[in-house]
């Protein structure tokens, strides 16, 4: 036993180990060179497109359930993507989850932005936090901007998520 031990001892402090610390490239297990990773690497911000030119489809009117599935992520995507949390909500590490309903124009454009209900993960938290939350739904709903339709005016009722990871 004392045999094992002495040849682990000297196999963890042999001068191969402390070559390829000195040398900088590192080890996984003995004569398993790896690469050291000095930082990662900086990805550009993605470039997105300006959302006030682009027409998001009326995905509640879509009859086939997969594009219906499709064009719903879209417009997911593209609410996520605009979204900015608000720093006093940051602050107090406050999320929920803002109902909202939006009348649209037949143009597409929002007339009028209604929240119809709020639920937020703290109570503890300002009503000021709460305020910028719902002010960023309302933000949000009214930078949509939907394919035209004729005809008479259209709504639309989507629950935005605040999540605090």
């Amino acid at each position: 036993m004392k045999r094992w031990l002495l040849l682990c001892l000297a196999l963890t402090t042999s001068s191969y180990q402390a070559r390829a610390q000195a040398a900088g490239s590192g080890y996984a297990a003995p004569g398993m060179p790896t690469l050291v990773q000095r930082g990662l690497p900086v990805n550009p911000p993605a470039t997105l497109k300006p959302w006030l030119t682009a027409q998001l489809p009326r995905f509640w009117h879509t009859a086939d359930s997969a594009t219906r599935q499709r064009e719903t992520g879209q417009f997911v995507q593209a609410l996520r993507q605009r979204m900015r949390y608000p720093k006093v909500a940051l602050a107090q590490q406050l999320g929920g989850r803002v109902m909202v309903s939006v009348q649209l124009t037949s143009t597409g454009h929002p007339q009028r932005v209604v929240v119809r209900k709020t639920s937020f993960t703290l109570a503890t938290a300002t009503p000021e936090a709460e305020q910028a939350l719902v002010d960023e739904a309302i933000r949000l709903s009214q930078l949509l901007r939907f394919r035209p339709q004729t005809g008479e005016v259209d709504s639309l009722v989507f629950p935005l998520s605040f999540t605090y990871d």
